[in-house]
């Protein structure tokens, strides 16, 4: 990544796209133009519970990125079940298998000098921050549910009659006996 962004800031940017793994799951393809660096993802989980939080993230991730306007110079991005106009360059024209795109457009303002560690760093562990979200989402879910277990079971406890005849009743001066 840092060539490319450095080729960017420099002004002679690289002309042929890249691709790359990061997981087994997971493929990075960045393209290069003469004002932006596009760094796509290509992104699936095994587990259908997985598949079906990471979607709800990406979309609340795009939306949040456009609703937020302390933002200001932070790269755009955007989430697709379908696959960018630019990965059509190297023949990627479904989504098969894969949960969806998301793609980052780097612009030459965000990878100037100091920033372009920052951004490096910021697109290189976006992966990890998925993945993290997801299983804090899952802890979160699974901590709600025994929370509500927790208190089914004590309405059910609080719900319990007692056998009639089953305890023993003391009289005032002290005697037992059992009520029939």
């Amino acid at each position: 990544m840092s060539i490319f962004f450095a080729a960017l800031n420099s002004g002679s940017p690289i002309s042929d796209p890249f691709q790359f793994d990061i997981r087994g799951d997971t493929r990075v393809y960045m393209f290069p133009r003469d004002d932006r660096v596009t760094v796509i993802f290509s992104i699936d989980f095994v587990e259908p519970f997985d598949k079906l939080i990471a979607k709800v993230f990406l979309n609340e991730f795009v939306l949040a990125r456009k609703n937020d306007r302390t933002l200001g110079s932070a790269p755009s991005c955007s989430f697709s079940e379908n696959p960018p106009a630019e990965l059509a360059e190297l023949g990627i024209t479904e989504a098969r298998g894969v949960l969806g795109f998301m793609a980052f457009p780097v612009l030459k303002s965000h990878v100037k000098d100091a920033k372009r560690d920052r951004v490096i760093k910021t697109l290189q562990t976006f992966r990890t921050l998925l993945q993290y979200h997801i299983k804090m989402a899952k802890s979160h879910f699974h901590q709600r549910m025994r929370a509500r277990a927790v208190s089914l079971i004590k309405v059910l406890n609080r719900a319990k009659v007692d056998q009639p005849g089953g305890e023993d009743k003391k009289t005032a001066s002290g005697r037992t006996f059992k009520r029939a």
